[in-house]
This record gives structure tokens, C-alpha cells and sequence, in this order.
């Protein structure tokens, strides 16, 4: 039975590893034209993004045993992938490593993970150009995490994100993919700066893991 089980396992990672590198293929086709369509720039930046988020659940299932997606290493590839497409320095604070101790629900984790892409995008494109990187933070709540996305800016005139009032194509299909339970989005300005806040919550979208503080560098 035991020999089984690690068969089965195995061959689930594989088949997860296979549709992470199916798309990261798709959206490297995305990517080869932004050069040559810039109208469609912003479309295919978006587009692009949200593939890779995509594969980046599927990525960490075929890493892991179980395929268990740390919340800790999904928030590392979305940056890094909305960094590199965007081309914006993104930096996550040492606080981010409390997030190495839960993992996303399995049918909780496409949405939060294109829910955070769509946030930090949103970020990235409207980082006044002249500051300095986006910011990334985590802060402990009583049943899981809040993230925190800093950067510097401003919210448009009749910003509300409640009545979906010029929140923009990111923001509405992050409040359309949040998940019902479990879960919270905000954005407020913070001096110069505009914070984007998601909150992820147990049992509905996260499991509490504790890890040895060596896991979480």
C-alpha cells in the first residue's frame, strides 16, 4: 500500500510539473509579443501574468509531497514573475517569512493566486516611477495573515473599491476571484504611498504549518 501511495504521488507531481512547463510555454508566447503589438501591451502583460500565477500553484504542487503550496513561496513567484514582466523592483520585507508557516487550501489556491498577482500588478502599474520599489509585508492576525503591498502613489478621483467605482480591469477581477470565506481585499492611501491590503484566513483558505525557523530562509 505504502509503495503505491508513493507511486500515485509521484506520478501526481509529474503530471503537475507537465502543466506548469505547458504554461509557462503559453505565456512565453504571450510575451514574444509585446515588443511587436504595443497596443495590446498592457492585454498581453495582464494576460501573461495571470498564466503564470497559474503556473506557479502548479509548479509548487509538483514540488512539494502532497502537493502542499506554501503560502510563503507562492507570494515569492507572483512577485518575481509580476517583477519581470513589469520590469518593477519588487521587495518582500523579513517579516514575509511567518508566511513559510501555512499553506493554501488546495481549492482555494488558483483564485488566491491570481487574486495576489492581480494586486501586486495593480501596484506596478501605478508606482509613481520616480520611488522606490514596491513593498511586500506580512503582519500576523488572530486566524492567519494579512499582506500588505506598498507603493508609492495615488488613488484615482471616486476610488471605491466597495462599489467598484474606477477600481480598473485588475482590481474588479480580484474582487470577482476572492474567495467567499476566508478571505479580504483593501486599498487605501498612505501619505504618498497606496496600500493594498489581502487577508488570508484558516481553516477557510489557509492551514496553519508550522515550520523550523531554517525553512522559512
Amino acid at each position: 500500500a505504502e509503495a503505491s501511495r508513493v507511486q500515485r504521488d509521484a506520478l501526481i507531481r509529474e503530471v503537475h510539473h507537465r502543466i506548469k512547463n505547458s504554461l509557462q510555454g503559453v505565456a512565453g508566447l504571450l510575451r514574444q509579443h509585446l515588443s511587436d503589438k504595443p497596443l495590446l501591451r498592457p492585454l498581453l502583460e495582464a494576460a501573461s501574468s495571470q498564466v503564470y500565477a497559474i503556473a506557479a500553484v502548479h509548479g509548487l504542487q509538483g514540488e512539494a509531497s502532497g502537493g502542499a503550496i506554501g503560502l510563503r513561496m507562492l507570494v515569492a513567484r507572483v512577485a518575481a514573475s509580476v517583477s519581470g514582466i513589469m520590469r518593477e523592483p519588487i521587495v518582500l520585507s523579513e517579516r514575509c517569512a511567518l508566511l513559510g508557516g501555512y499553506i493554501v487550501n488546495e481549492e482555494e489556491s488558483v483564485a488566491v493566486a491570481i487574486v495576489l498577482n492581480e494586486l501586486v500588478m495593480n501596484a506596478a502599474k501605478h508606482r509613481s516611477r520616480a520611488a522606490g520599489a514596491i513593498g511586500i509585508d506580512a503582519l500576523p492576525r488572530e486566524q492567519g495573515v494579512e499582506l500588505r503591498i506598498r507603493n508609492a502613489g495615488f488613488l484615482p478621483p471616486n476610488f471605491d473599491l466597495e462599489a467598484g467605482s474606477s477600481i480598473g480591469n485588475g482590481l474588479a477581477l480580484a474582487r470577482s476571484l476572492l474567495p467567499r470565506r476566508g478571505a479580504s481585499i483593501a486599498v487605501a492611501e498612505d501619505g504618498d504611498d497606496v496600500v493594498t491590503t489581502m487577508v488570508l484566513l484558516a481553516p477557510e483558505v489557509l492551514k496553519a504549518q508550522p515550520l523550523p525557523l531554517e525553512k522559512y530562509a
